[in-house]
């Protein structure tokens, strides 16, 4: 099986870039070709001057771990369309619509995906999927008014159990389904401060699956 490490290399302007090393290397699906380095295009200072730069390295580092750890999923499970360019570039609204075609008649997928749009627009590259998307996301979701039937916001329709209602807010945000949060381990909690994420194996499901939480949107 082949291991994913965070590398480094030295740039202009004092500075290193990061990459990912994959060894032995996997097929890139859009070239055909072996790849094994992987570019992540973002940097670390080679000797921060300051507590600003020092602080950006640690951030960036963790960024850059997470991503390792992510990536090293996906070639344990043989998922390689991060290697494709085009792939990337592609309209992450006709994915959505694609999955939501396999779910017929579902209520809950309709609403997702009309609730992303009313925020992203129908176009909406992959590249754009980040972590500051994802906090703006999660605001709109819970401050926006609703768009569905009632009206209301997400976070002020009335549930008689405060339990209850933060595991749906929980389940909106991440996609868990029930069975998932139901059987969820504080040890699948994962990172540092400002990065976590969760490490998890679905119902029915052999492969294991990595999701960013954003710690701070909740009060868990």
């Amino acid at each position: 099986m082949s291991k994913v490490t965070l590398r480094k290399k030295p740039i202009a302007g004092g500075k290193h870039s990061l990459f990912l090393d994959i060894y032995p290397p996997v097929p890139n699906l859009e070239t055909g070709k072996l790849q094994r380095k992987y570019y992540l295009k973002i940097y670390i200072y080679t000797r921060p001057k300051n507590n600003l730069e020092k602080d950006h390295n640690k951030e960036t580092l963790s960024l850059g771990e997470y991503i390792r750890a992510k990536r090293q999923l996906d070639v344990q499970n043989r998922r390689f369309d991060f290697l494709s360019d085009s792939k990337l570039k592609s309209n992450f609204i006709d994915y959505f619509e694609e999955e939501a075609s396999k779910r017929e008649g579902s209520h809950n997928w309709r609403m997702s995906i009309n609730y992303f749009k009313a925020f992203a627009g129908e176009v909406f590259p992959f590249t754009h999927l980040n972590e500051i998307f994802c906090e703006e996301y999660a605001d709109f979701l819970l401050s926006s008014p609703g768009i569905g039937r009632a009206k209301r916001k997400i976070k002020t329709n009335h549930c008689g159990s405060e339990i209850v209602k933060k595991a749906g807010l929980f389940s909106a945000m991440t996609g868990f389904r029930y069975s998932d949060v139901e059987t969820l381990l504080w040890k699948e909690l994962q990172g540092s401060d400002g990065n976590y994420y969760i490490l998890y194996s679905q119902e029915k499901q052999t492969v294991q699956n990595i999701i960013p939480y954003l710690i701070k949107q909740f009060n868990f």
